[in-house]
């Protein structure tokens, strides 16, 4: 990745792209130098200096740093470049990680095996700091990345591409996906899947997390073509890491082991774990209760054929979906891990037993899984 900064690839001005449709009533949208706009229901949204489409009027700043540091991350980043940047912000960041997360191409390891024939056209929901649509541009002809965070989007605008692909950045929501039905190869969705069910009182009504899952995951599907899919990175609900105590979403523990009815107890009765993960406003001031939910790999198979899905593969992910390390079927997975795990003494034993249960193993504590889900 370049020091300097280099704006994303900016919207052609012609008059019309058949990918962009209004949010609001699904015609397509005028392109201009500085504006989009839809003649149907006389919309307007502006394109921001730094290169991003702003679909938003307003939102709250969440995220791993306070705002003032993501506020000077884009200043330095217009600058100096994102790796300068970053690194300056390095010393008071609470995690130093953090650079990695945003920056590393290791984010998008787990890309290769999973992408569809089609190669023309990609959506990221909940880009980030954008280490995984920037991955996808090496890929795909034209990669949107869809992130709400202004501060976010901003900074991933700045970055450029790794590849020849075109990178439009969006600032938009995950319910208003500004692209046409049947548009997409593929649709990414790296930690968001979690989050759908923590909607605002009124937005959704009193839906369950569950049927706000279905519902997202159905409207991803219609903008797939017919032989698109839908790559999902999320966690086990009965990961290995969380029966070690792991902080769940919220930052309790051992929420997603026991009874939703009980995680909601203790969520409510508890409601300082989130601050410690994150900054800034947050959904969880409108809802004080345990929405983040996650689920086994039987469950993802049902959610995901519930929302009309075709075919879903449920591939357990070692590491974790931030950090891929192996992934792939349980079978394969678990002659990789054959060798970590009959070590030492008693390791014919252990071979044995391995090869016998070593696949339910894999399949039912996996720390994540990616689900690859055909429309």
């Amino acid at each position: 990745m370049s020091e300097t900064a280099e704006p994303a690839v900016t919207y052609d001005p012609s008059q019309a792209d058949p990918l962009w449709a209004c949010p609001q009533c699904a015609a397509t949208l005028t392109i201009a130098d500085a504006t989009v706009s839809c003649q149907a229901c006389s919309r307007v949204w502006s394109k921001s200096p730094d290169g991003y489409l702003d679909m938003l009027s307003a939102g709250p700043y969440w995220g791993e740093i306070p705002h003032a540091q993501a506020e000077q991350l884009v200043e330095m980043t217009r600058s100096l470049g994102p790796e300068a940047a970053w690194n300056a912000l390095r010393p008071g960041l609470t995690d130093p990680a953090l650079p990695d997360y945003a920056l590393s191409p290791r984010r998008g390891a787990f890309l290769p095996a999973l992408l569809p024939d089609g190669r023309g056209r990609a959506l990221d929901i909940g880009a980030g700091y954008g280490a995984v649509a920037r991955c996808l541009t090496r890929y795909f002809q034209h990669v949107v990345a869809l992130e709400p965070v202004r501060e976010r989007v901003a900074f991933l605008a700045l970055c450029g591409t790794p590849g020849p692909g075109r990178l439009d950045a969006v600032r938009g929501s995950w319910w208003s996906i500004p692209l046409c039905v049947e548009s997409l190869d593929l649709v990414t969705v790296i930690g968001v899947l979690e989050w759908v069910g923590m909607e605002p009182p009124g937005h959704r009504g009193a839906a369950s997390p569950r049927e706000l899952q279905r519902e997202f995951l159905s409207s991803l599907r219609s903008l797939l073509k017919p032989d698109g899919r839908v790559i999902v990175g999320i966690e086990n609900r009965y990961g290995l890491d969380l029966w070690r105590g792991a902080p769940d979403h919220l930052g309790h523990r051992y929420t997603s082991l026991v009874p939703r009815w009980l995680a909601d107890r203790i969520v409510r009765s508890s409601r300082g774990g989130f601050s410690r993960l994150f900054h800034g406003d947050s959904f969880h001031k409108s809802y004080p209760e345990y929405r983040v939910w996650t689920y086994s790999s039987r469950s993802y198979q049902k959610l995901f054929l519930e929302a009309g899905f075709s075919s879903v593969e449920v591939l357990p992910c070692w590491g974790s979906y931030v950090w891929p390390e192996l992934v792939g079927g349980s079978d394969d997975v678990a002659q990789r891990l054959e060798p970590r795990v009959a070590r030492g003494r008693g390791r014919l034993l252990k071979r044995s037993a391995w090869r016998v249960a070593g696949s339910l193993v894999t399949r039912s504590l996996a720390p994540s899984f990616f689900i690859v889900a055909e429309r």
